[in-house]
């Protein structure tokens, strides 16, 4: 990931002492750079910080408007009509709904902007059923790995939680769920245009080499950046070839259109990532939400193989990733030299780029 650097180098020096002491922001429309004020200085571990207002919200989505059109196909008829409801007294759009959570146990919610609303719809385990039935095309055990590790994929890359009570097979491992309390929708959103992260991705050019992990708490925005990421570094002329071991189907058709980018849809991390090396020859290798025992050996076979890696993992801030045994080691391990540390306010995310 490093850029041959043809200037000066006196003027080379300035531009570096320029960024390490100021931080910059940019956001998404307009396109405009601006420091942040001098008397504000960054910590020594942070390369670069910024903000895109318009990530999630405020513009239309055709992405996200298809993902919750799709959800509607197998809602009953009253949740439709109440999420249609709540959609307009907030004076929202269908695009900006972030996540639906209906449980037959618990309150039921809509989230818009990281804050949620109850729902008051009538929740039963029989409705909770016919929607896993429909998600899986009616045939629910032919799911059965995928509802043992908590989740299920669905249409137009949305990404369904799934909580209940789960059977254990003989080596005492979870083989599948066989009563459902709770099911949670993630929205996705369109990533941003590719040149909206340019002045991001100089950053992780000019400071990584081996590896950015991306690091947020949960509904921040990681796999969101990963997306965009992902596609910024793979579009145009000059993108690179990259491959994406997408274990949860949550990168979508507007994430490929145009890009150099390959995915291998529904793998497991490890097996993914092998398969990648050997057969689709990436620059850039991604995977979203490491931290599982065999995720060690994929990230270290990638490394030693030279390819860069882009991925995500659930965690505060530096501290948080070194307190976390399995992250820590995976540090430790060399795979990743810089951190993305994401943080989200009022549908507004923040971030810094950060050694390691």
């Amino acid at each position: 990931m490093r850029i041959e650097n043809s200037a000066p180098a006196s003027l080379t020096s300035a531009v570096r002492f320029f960024i390490r002491k100021k931080a910059v922001r940019f956001c998404a429309l307009p396109l405009v750079t601006e420091p942040r004020p001098t008397d504000q200085t960054m910590p020594p571990q942070v390369l670069f910080e910024g903000d895109v207002p318009s990530l999630l919200y405020g513009t239309e989505d055709a992405l996200a408007t298809r993902a919750i059109l799709s959800l509607f196909s197998i809602y009953p008829s009253e949740l439709r009509r109440e999420i249609e409801a709540r959609v307009v007294s907030r004076r929202r759009m269908l695009c900006d709904i972030e996540e639906i959570r209906l449980s037959s146990k618990a309150a039921s919610s809509i989230c818009f902007c990281g804050v949620e609303y109850s729902l008051s719809v009538s929740v039963s385990c029989e409705m909770l059923s016919s929607m896993v039935k429909a998600i899986c095309h009616g045939a629910p055990f032919s799911h059965r790995e995928e509802m043992a590790e908590g989740y299920l994929p669905f249409e137009n890359g949305v990404r369904v939680g799934v909580a209940g009570a789960c059977r254990y097979n003989g080596s005492g491992e979870g083989s599948a769920i066989h009563s459902f309390h709770t099911l949670i929708f993630r929205i996705p959103h369109t990533p941003l245009r590719t040149e909206a992260l340019a002045p991001l991705c100089e950053h992780i050019r000019k400071h990584s080499h081996r590896g950015c992990l991306i690091v947020s708490p949960p509904r921040v925005g990681k796999t969101t950046m990963l997306r965009m990421l992902c596609r910024a570094f793979s579009f145009g002329e000059q993108g690179v070839r990259v491959a994406v071991v997408d274990t949860r189907g949550e990168f979508t058709d507007d994430d490929f259109a145009g890009a150099k980018m390959d995915a291998l849809t529904g793998y497991g991390r490890e097996r993914g990532a092998g398969i990648a090396l050997r057969t689709l020859s990436p620059k850039i290798l991604a995977m979203d939400e490491i931290g599982a025992e065999g995720d060690v050996r994929a990230l270290c076979d990638v490394m030693r193989a030279g390819v860069y890696l882009l991925a995500s993992a659930h965690a505060r801030d530096l501290e948080d990733i070194k307190g976390r045994p399995l992250l820590s080691q995976i540090v430790e391990a060399g795979v990743f030299d810089c951190a993305l540390l994401l943080s989200r306010e009022s549908g507004h995310l923040s971030f810094q780029l950060c050694r390691l």
